[in-house]
């Protein structure tokens, strides 16, 4: 820019208006309350979120949960209950480490959260770094009773018995007839920890790698979210794990993602080309993109592998009633009336299929 260009825009720039206010003042004024206005929007939205995911976790929809908080800490990352909240429903829904992460946040945003410091302290314990764990129940203890029966816990398994003896009476105060509870405090009078009381106690051995079968628990419980952190962080570390791409392929295509999952179910079925699993997940991948004939093939290669009721059942019984093919629907409903004898939606079904079969039957006469 030329000497001259500057000097105008300068001028411009200092120019007063009739309040005495330069118009550059003006405007680095509109910005920065524009700039507040749209922060106290996001910290608001943020606080709303954070009481949906508070309701949802209380009903132990940890998933949905987690969905809440993630949205309210992008919103508002200094918010330390959000992040608090994240942090408990990833540690209730068996995402230890990834609790450990978001306490972090939380005692960073706010550095004496009494909930963030306990819940740090017991997601360390459950890790079994009973060393750091100490130090954060410690820091939470005054203000938050629950860690007091996590430091009996944590004393009693480290053979610090006169500390943890301290610790459970305190907890025991707010649960006399607590009979575990009871017999920890035994132990700690005793001096002596019984391996059955251990291992009720100890914090189950974290797996090595990712917990597969945690996964799939995490999926059959309808919290696809939190299976779909597992598989993929299985996948990091072992990009070859079909188990994992299977797991992975199904909650992307039960969230809608069926273009994303495809490549997956691809994978697993190059590996094991009869795999049922993935050959009825690619179907529905298939079905999605409008590609029906493909995917009608595919469970129909998958029905033919395996005779008795699957899910490739249903969805030929579905497609064939849609095309008007009553006799094929018939022969699907049967199998599924079969298997449960006792399903009267199932048996409409086919007293309709059959119906249907037999009245196009009549016409073709």
């Amino acid at each position: 820019m030329s000497v001259l260009a500057i000097a105008v825009a300068a001028s411009w720039l200092l120019a007063l208006d009739s309040s005495g206010e330069s118009v550059g003042e003006k405007k680095a004024s509109a910005a920065v309350q524009a700039a507040v206005v749209d922060r106290q929007a996001a910290v608001e939205q943020a606080e709303a979120l954070e009481k949906e995911g508070w309701a949802l976790w209380q009903q132990q929809k940890f998933d949905e949960a987690i969905g809440k908080f993630e949205k309210a800490v992008e919103l508002d990352p200094d918010a330390a209950n959000a992040w608090n909240g994240l942090g408990w429903a990833q540690l209730n829904s068996g995402q230890t480490k990834a609790a450990v992460k978001s306490f972090t946040k939380c005692v960073a945003a706010e550095p004496k959260h009494p909930a963030g410091l306990n819940g740090m302290g017991q997601s360390l314990l459950a890790l079994r770094d009973y060393e750091r764990a100490e130090k954060y129940l410690l820091k939470a203890a005054p203000q938050a009773p629950a860690a007091w029966y996590g430091l009996g816990r944590l004393y009693l398994l480290t053979g610090k018995y006169a500390a943890a003896q301290k610790w459970l009476r305190k907890a025991a105060g707010d649960a006399p007839q607590d009979a575990t509870l009871q017999a920890m405090i035994a132990a700690a009078a005793a001096k002596e920890l019984s391996d059955d009381l251990r291992r009720q106690i100890e914090p189950v051995e974290p797996p090595k790698g990712v917990d597969l079968a945690r996964a799939w628990q995490l999926f059959f419980q309808g919290q696809p979210r939190s299976a779909e952190r597992l598989f993929r962080e299985a996948l990091a570390s072992e990009p070859d794990n079909v188990n994992a791409m299977n797991g992975l392929a199904f909650c992307l295509l039960n969230s809608g993602k069926a273009a994303e999952a495809k490549p997956y179910f691809e994978k697993c079925l190059a590996e094991n080309p009869k795999a049922g699993g993935p050959m009825n997940g690619l179907a529905r991948c298939l079905e999605a993109e409008g590609k029906i004939d493909e995917a009608v093939a595919l469970w129909e290669k998958l029905q033919k592998l395996n005779p008795e009721a699957n899910a490739a059942t249903g969805a030929l019984a579905r497609v064939y009633t849609d095309r008007g093919e009553h006799a094929k629907a018939v022969k699907m409903y049967q199998l599924l009336a079969k298997a449960e004898p006792e399903n009267a939606e199932l048996k409409a079904k086919l007293a309709a299929a059959q119906k249907a079969s037999k009245e196009g039957a009549d016409k073709q006469k």
